[in-house]
């Protein structure tokens, strides 16, 4: 028993020891580790902020020369010095992003906007996007674009001139056109070749009118401003129906609840009552699907 506690009393010290040598130790390491953490600071802070060297992506139809003068990027530029909303003034950028690595390398990814129909004003032919912006001038329509495999787009019509102030500022009613463009689409109606949304009878509005191989020959579909979903719906089922009669109309009047109005060559006037036509929920899920056609 002496033996043992004669030992401990002897190892005392040299446990002692370990204890202060290990807390030494691990202040020193914390020390050394919070030095080399603001050493890392340091080097980061110090990485250069200019712009060496420009990868650009996303552009189609805006030069890369363009896009750099428009948004000051040059050799050496500081990046504070760059300019985003530069590049999101023009009428071709939906959205920029500007990333400088520290090797002084800048990323440019642009966002180009996507026609999706023409809008035809007094001021000239417009370019309008999915969000109803028009955007850039539209070439005119001529024999070489109507001989490319590509259809040309349909076109906005009946819209007043919009101001300076109006530009690449949604316009309602240019929504409201890629909204049934949209919805035609998803009833797997033929693409309209225009869509009348001013410049006609408020009663008679939205209207859209297609090109088909028929003897009636062209088609203007009258949809009104209540509820255009359900009634592109109603277009779509007397579509696939093969009814003689559609196939000589020309305008199509859906505005009259279950009922078709039918005029072929303008001369026809014959009121047509809808096979199968007790099951108008589904006017729910494509006016859902459409957003109402962006009413």
């Amino acid at each position: 028993m002496r033996t043992r506690q004669a030992k401990r009393r002897q190892q005392a010290p040299r446990r002692a020891l370990r204890s202060t040598l290990f807390v030494l130790a691990a202040g020193a390491g914390l020390g050394l580790g919070l030095h080399a953490g603001d050493a890392v600071l340091r080097a980061v802070a110090a990485q250069p902020r200019q712009v060496r060297h420009v990868s650009v992506t996303g552009q189609r139809h805006v030069a890369t020369a363009e896009l750099l003068a428009r948004a000051n990027i040059t050799y050496g530029a500081h990046f504070s010095e760059l300019d985003r909303e530069a590049l999101l003034r023009h009428p071709w950028i939906r959205d920029a992003r500007m990333v400088l690595l520290p090797t002084g390398r800048l990323l440019l990814s642009v966002e180009e906007r996507r026609p999706r129909a023409v809008a035809v004003l007094e001021r000239g032919r417009h370019w309008v996007d999915a969000e109803g912006v028009a955007f850039a001038v539209a070439p005119a329509p001529s024999a070489t674009t109507e001989a490319t495999a590509r259809a040309p787009l349909p076109e906005l019509l009946g819209v007043a001139a919009m101001s300076q102030a109006d530009a690449l500022i949604p316009n309602p009613l240019f929504a409201q056109g890629i909204g049934l463009l949209d919805a035609a689409r998803a009833l797997g109606l033929p693409t309209p070749e225009a869509v009348q949304l001013g410049g006609g009878p408020a009663r008679e509005l939205p209207a859209l009118r297609f090109r088909r191989d028929a003897p009636g020959g062209s088609l203007t579909a009258l949809l009104g401003a209540e509820n255009p979903g359900a009634r592109l719906l109603r277009l779509a089922r007397v579509w696939r129906s093969g009814l003689p009669a559609f196939e000589q109309a020309r305008v199509v009047d859906l505005r009259f609840g279950e009922q078709l109005i039918l005029r072929g060559g303008g001369l026809l006037l014959k009121p047509l009552r809808e096979r199968n036509s007790d099951d108008f929920h589904e006017a729910t899920t494509i006016a859902s699907l459409a957003s109402q056609a962006k009413e």
